[in-house]
Parts: structure tokens; C-alpha cells; sequence
């Protein structure tokens, strides 16, 4: 029974350091907060970690929640070139790629989009 409520706490984990990444106002950070410090007694209690020590996790993880998955691909034309891309925060070179979420899963192949306009190909997924 306690495990059926995890996904229950996740989400409300999920809005409430939303909520805290957006509040406007001091009512708003006092709601939420009381929301996290709710879910982290909880997770606790089920997980038998001290509440102090789930609420330092929450806490190193505040802001917008955004996923923590990523799919990349490395791409060659018909000369063996590779396809890199400059990012534009560090300006260093890396493969095609990026984060996944639900919408977003590697079965759905995330970096078609990268792949068949710079290299005029046809991507197949190999696993």
C-alpha cells in the first residue's frame, strides 16, 4: 500500500518545487513549502530516511523540474564526415541530441529531427 502512493508523492514533489520555482508571492513560497516539507515526511516514512535528509535532497533539486535523460546519435555522410553541432551556451562541439521526457522517448527517436535535414538521411533506430 505505501508503495501505490510514491507516484502520488512524486507529483506532488514535482508541483510543488514547480510552484516554489514561480511564486509570485510570499503566501505562494509558504504553500508550497509546507506541500515539500508534507511530501518529504511522507517519502520518509516510507522510506525510512530521516525527513531531514529527503528535505536536502528536495532541496538540492529546487527549481523548475525538467528531465535528467538524454539521447544523442552520432551522424555520418556518405564521406564519413560526422555531424557536430556548436552549442551555443560554451560554444563546444558535441553530437546531436536532447533531453527526453514522456512526450520525448528514446523509442520515438529524439534526434531525428537533427539528423535528416544537416545530412539529408533517413535515421533507423538500431536498438
Amino acid at each position: 500500500m505505501a508503495k501505490a502512493v510514491l507516484p502520488l508523492l512524486d507529483e506532488l514533489r514535482i508541483l510543488a518545487q514547480n510552484g516554489l520555482a514561480y511564486a509570485d508571492s510570499p503566501y505562494d513560497e509558504e504553500r508550497y513549502t509546507r506541500i515539500l516539507d508534507l511530501v518529504s515526511e511522507y517519502y520518509g516514512e516510507i522510506s525510512d530516511v530521516p525527513k531531514a535528509e529527503v528535505q536536502s535532497r528536495f532541496e538540492a533539486e529546487l527549481g523548475y523540474v525538467t528531465p535528467k535523460v538524454g539521447a544523442q546519435a552520432a551522424l555520418f555522410n556518405e564521406e564519413e564526415e560526422i555531424l557536430l553541432l556548436k552549442r551555443s551556451y560554451d560554444k563546444k562541439w558535441c553530437l546531436p541530441g536532447e533531453r527526453l521526457n514522456r512526450v520525448n522517448h528514446p523509442k520515438k527517436q529524439p534526434c531525428a529531427r537533427h539528423e535528416r535535414k544537416p545530412v539529408s538521411a533517413f535515421v533507423r533506430q538500431l536498438s
